[in-house]
């Protein structure tokens, strides 16, 4: 689990962690709050690895916006872990990106 403050964008914070589910899958989840915490969104998954994988240490990091006052972009730096049906486990390192401050996610790590 991780909490961000975006220093580019004020009142911007994230929070992003995985949760297991009863199928064996792990997917990300990701809240945001505009207003300094005052209200948070709804948790939402923003990346499913499929059944038999997951996701661990989920970090989010914003990067300088392209427009001054514009959206900028932030990353969920993330590990995957996949296991195949015959139980040989996979790990890598992935990302996924939102250019909206997290409102859109392109799923695709």
């Amino acid at each position: 689990e991780s909490i961000t403050a975006d220093r580019y964008k004020d009142g911007y914070v994230y929070a992003t962690w995985d949760r297991l589910t009863l199928s064996a899958g792990g997917p990300t989840y990701f809240s945001r709050t505009i207003d300094n915490g005052g209200l948070w969104e709804p948790a939402r998954s923003i990346f499913d690895p499929g059944a038999r994988s997951q996701t661990i240490n989920n970090q989010v990091v914003a990067l300088p916006p392209a427009v001054a006052n514009g959206p900028n972009t932030i990353v969920n730096f993330f590990t995957q872990i996949d296991v195949a049906t015959n139980s040989v486990q996979t790990t890598r390192l992935a990302l996924i990106r939102s250019t909206d401050n997290g409102a859109t996610w392109y799923s695709s790590p």
